[in-house]
């Protein structure tokens, strides 16, 4: 189970880069949970913000917006974010 943008037809990608920049500004519509992962990987890979401490918060805000709707969100993002930090972030040795 892994969305992608190439997964998507052109309607689909038009809602989700809609829903991803109404999101970004903190209205968080109702969508598929497809749509949800394909923008929590764009986090983890730094597409939205190169800063992990700043996508580790996306993450954490998106989970909290859907995870009622997506209890199953729960299995999958504190893991996530917290890889993002372990390996991502800059630690002093």
């Amino acid at each position: 189970y892994w969305p992608t943008y190439g997964d998507m037809n052109a309607s689909q990608k038009q809602w989700y880069f809609y829903w991803r920049a109404q999101a970004r500004r903190g209205n968080f519509l109702p969508t598929d949970l497809s749509y949800i992962f394909v923008h929590i990987y764009e986090i983890l890979n730094l597409v939205e913000v190169p800063d992990p401490i700043q996508a580790g918060d996306r993450i954490k805000t998106l989970w909290l917006a859907y995870r009622k709707t997506y209890p199953n969100l729960d299995g999958y993002l504190s893991e996530w974010g917290g890889d993002l930090l372990a390996v991502k972030a800059n630690r002093s040795p």
